[in-house]
């Protein structure tokens, strides 16, 4: 049967301070003691695991355990449970070694589903390592592994019917035994400090620290914001901020001690000297106008030029006197006016680049030191267009003309057209062409002193291409009512024919049939070129 209450446990500290030994009795509602849980004062055989994690305490020498789930109650869910709290109980044990290995085997079980665990290190956080029970489960041994275990720290382990199970269990670990409490090295941090200050003081990681405790000679001073003396749970609390009252100085005594659950380790001490800061006079101040209000060290705000004397905090957080002269410089600010450049330039102002057409606001630092307000505006000329050709850019008998046009010109932009030559044919937005070549188009912004210039080259080429001499024949008669096929050939393929007779006669075949006697026309027009050939044929009644 499991021990409906336990006994309340009685745990030595040093009383920091005075040298002597302090007697603490504490229960297992006590918010310090599930913080830092003490000796379960003997074996598992002897004291059973608890109803909950707060009531857990440390088993010294954990090497296994024989027990039951029968009469434990559900405790309130633990976070991150891999499954349902039935009736769990807890069992807290230090890590003397990095690694261990829990081997859980149930038997006897009322339904048969067996067992489930998990390993935690703190009643809040998660658990390192949760194994889930399954449905039939009750003679299953399960195994948790449990790896990068902080020696001398308090963990915790839940054991759980799986589905309301109740199980006799035997419980074999690796020997846990918990570790000595190793040497501790002196306190780090100032030695003289000023009234009202915050300060970090700790000592490196002790080898089997289950918790460190830190305590003061003098009343009033807080670590981590707790009274002395102040417990804290390994790892942490090897580190403290430190925080002096007020209206003290002198030297005082500032202690810290480590131990486990199982063993008292030891303590270092060490002299903090506490002293007012003295008054101070800070160099002068001479503040550029942007910077106004000016916010002295102490927070408070400045509007105008003077000397001033303010009360400061100084880094360790305590009040310093200092008395200062602030001046304030005249603003700074330079107009450039209008600026020019070319499409695909840029200018710098105070190391920035500017290469789009707008506003230029900046502000630069002068040889003073303060900000310079540079302030103009950017036009950015842009000659730049294209040129087209209507129609098609070739001249051919058909096309003996094209025209150029310039298209998203700015309208500020002369426009010249030069031959390859550079004779100049015309200006303005277009102009006429009729022999092939190269032709260049000029565009020329003038402003602000600044010319840009823009050329588009332009290639107009022809094809006067003439087709070879058609020949003619016919073949049939129009006597009783006949007709006649007219025949076209010329050794240039793909003519376009076009053939023209008596009464309005009209074919595009190159072989077409007629009726009527005459005289018949056929034009043959070269493709590409459209330059054309013609031949006659008469055809008789």
């Amino acid at each position: 049967m499991k021990n409906q209450f336990y006994t309340l446990l009685l745990f030595t500290r040093r009383s920091l301070g005075i040298g002597g030994i302090l007697l603490v009795a504490l229960g297992f509602a006590s918010s310090i003691y599930a913080q830092n849980p003490g000796d379960c004062g003997g074996p598992p055989a002897d004291v059973p695991p608890a109803e909950s994690c707060l009531e857990a305490c440390i088993y010294c020498d954990f090497a296994g355990l024989q027990g039951s789930t029968l009469g434990y109650a559900a405790s309130a869910p633990p976070p991150g449970f891999c499954g349902t709290i039935q009736n769990d109980q807890w069992i807290g044990f230090i890590a003397g070694q990095p690694s261990a290995t829990f081997t859980l085997t149930p038997s006897n079980c009322a339904n048969g589903n067996g067992l489930e665990f998990a390993l935690y290190e703190s009643c809040s956080a998660p658990p390192l390592v949760c194994i889930p029970g399954q449905a039939g489960g009750g003679n299953t041994p399960l195994t948790l592994t449990a790896n990068n275990l902080l020696v001398g720290k308090h963990y915790y382990l839940l054991i759980d019917g799986y589905a309301g199970d109740t199980c006799e269990y035997n419980l074999t670990v690796s020997p846990l035994t918990a570790p000595p409490v190793g040497a501790i090295s002196p306190i780090q941090g100032p030695a003289i400090v000023c009234p009202g200050a915050t300060v970090t003081y700790e000592v490196p990681p002790v080898t089997g620290a289950g918790f460190y405790t830190w305590s003061s000679t003098t009343p009033g001073v807080l670590f981590d914001g707790k009274p002395s003396p102040a417990d804290f749970v390994a790892p942490g609390g090897r580190k403290v901020q430190v925080v002096f009252p007020t209206g003290i100085t002198g030297n005082l005594q500032m202690c810290v001690d480590v131990g486990n659950a199982c063993n008292q380790g030891p303590m270092r001490c060490r002299i903090v000297n506490v002293q007012p800061i003295p008054p101070t006079n800070f160099p002068k101040v001479v503040v550029c106008n942007e910077d106004f209000p000016y916010i002295d060290p102490s927070g408070d705000t400045i509007w105008f030029g003077g000397v001033y004397k303010v009360t400061l905090k100084s880094w360790l957080g305590c009040d310093s006197v200092v008395q200062r002269q602030i001046t304030i410089k005249p603003p700074i600010t330079t107009n450039l006016g209008n600026k020019y450049l070319c499409t695909g330039g840029s200018i710098t102002v105070c190391g920035k680049e500017y290469k789009e057409q707008g506003q230029i606001q900046e502000v630069c630092q002068s040889f003073q030191g303060c900000d310079s307000l540079v302030t103009g505006f950017l036009f950015v000329l842009n000659p730049q267009f294209q040129v087209t050709s209507s129609p098609k850019s070739i001249l051919t008998c058909a096309q003996p003309e094209v025209t150029l046009s310039v298209d998203g010109v700015a309208g500020n932009t002369i426009i010249l057209w030069r031959k390859k030559s550079g004779m100049i044919i015309g200006n303005g937005k277009s102009v006429k062409i009729t022999q092939s070549g190269t032709y260049t188009a000029t565009g020329t912004i003038n402003q602000g002193g600044l010319m840009c210039v823009y050329q588009k080259e332009f290639i107009v080429q022809e094809n006067f291409t003439q087709p070879a001499p058609i020949k003619t024949m016919k073949s049939g008669s129009l006597a009783g009512g006949g007709s006649v096929q007219l025949k076209a050939f010329s050794p240039t393929p793909n003519l376009l024919y076009q053939w023209i007779g008596p009464q309005g006669f009209i074919s595009i075949q190159q072989n077409p049939t007629v009726t009527l006697p005459g005289l018949y026309k056929v034009t043959g027009m070269h493709p590409l070129s459209g330059c054309t050939a013609m031949a006659t044929i008469t055809v008789g009644p």
